[in-house]
């Protein structure tokens, strides 16, 4: 009778050991999933943020952003799109400092074009969004800097004196060309697909007037019961050169007096040449002083531009940014 009260004391024993042994191992297996939850969601909260800074965090998802729309999402344009982050993140730290923000109606829009860039994006991937770790508004506000930017160069960089003999020599260059920006030409214009048709058209103008050869070469285009207006050039190097004219022709246009016809002209299509001839109908002679104003104005922003420029880098430069790796990796 001992020894049986003896077993089963040992026996209970045993069973209070073991039932120790499993409450152990039960809080030691609590505590592994406890530390691998928490060192997972550590993980998780690491990878969201990429720059850190007195004063603040940058997401990750920033990144991604100026990455993927302002560098095609290129591998190689990382560091580049770090530094642009860093500018663009300087830029709306210093706006707020001043109390300068996108007004209701900007935000607006830029939100707006976000979501056009956002609906692109997605009919290019066949309905997948992309861009879905971002919202409109975040990127509205990283893509519209330049509205901030403008407004800090005005406190900064107020004015710019500039140097007469450095805007004589700049204006002599620009006239070559530039001066053309302040000039109306009005032209006619016959368009052919063979080099026959123009030939026969150029042989015309010794017996017929540039018009009837326009209604009989174009007569969709001027039909005998409409009258043919010239076509005003504003900006005649710019819409030339648009038209796909080569250069040296551009400037024969360009020196063509009031009633003189071009040469024979040739512009490259998709499909193969199309054959020209242009008439000058009129030309305005440019201003020369609202040229010469209007090109010290550009100088003078230009000017300002580039110290406004270097001034956002020296305070990108005093921002004490440290990268995240777990986040910079992470993209």
């Amino acid at each position: 009778m001992a020894n049986r009260k003896q077993q089963n004391l040992e026996i209970e024993r045993q069973l209070k050991h073991r039932k120790r042994i499993s409450q152990v191992i039960t809080l030691v297996v609590a505590a592994v999933i406890l530390v691998a939850v928490g060192a997972g969601i550590w993980t998780i909260q690491a990878r969201r943020w990429i720059l850190s800074y007195d004063g603040g965090r940058v997401a990750t998802a920033d990144f991604r952003a100026i990455l993927d729309m302002e560098f095609g999402g290129n591998p190689h344009a990382r560091e580049a799109a770090l530094g642009s982050l860093q500018q663009i993140v300087t830029l709306m730290n210093r706006a707020e400092s001043h109390g300068i923000a996108l007004t209701p109606e900007e935000r607006e829009e830029s939100e707006a074009m976000a979501e056009s860039w956002r609906q692109s994006i997605m009919w290019e991937m066949g309905g997948f969004d992309a861009i879905g770790y971002i919202s409109n508004s975040r990127i509205a506000e990283l893509f519209s800097t330049g509205t901030l930017a403008t407004q800090l160069m005005d406190i900064y960089v107020p004015n710019y004196d500039v140097n007469e003999e450095e805007f004589n020599e700049i204006f002599e260059e620009y006239i070559v060309t530039g001066i053309y920006d302040y000039m109306n030409m009005h032209v006619l214009d016959l368009f052919t697909l063979t080099y026959e048709e123009i030939e026969e058209a150029y042989a015309m103008l010794e017996t017929h007037s540039f018009e009837d050869i326009l209604r009989q070469f174009s007569p969709q285009r001027f039909p005998e019961d409409v009258e043919i207006e010239p076509t005003d050039f504003g900006d005649p190097f710019g819409q030339l050169t648009n038209m796909g004219f080569f250069e040296e022709d551009i400037e024969h246009i360009l020196g063509l007096e009031a009633g003189e016809v071009s040469r024979i002209l040739m512009l490259h299509d998709a499909d193969g040449p199309i054959w020209a001839l242009i008439k000058m109908v009129s030309r305005d002679e440019p201003d020369m002083e609202e040229a010469m104003n209007s090109r010290r104005e550009l100088l003078i922003l230009e000017r300002r531009n580039e110290i406004f420029v270097t001034l956002v880098e020296e305070w990108t430069e005093e921002v004490n940014f440290r990268v995240l790796e777990r986040g910079y990796n992470s993209v």
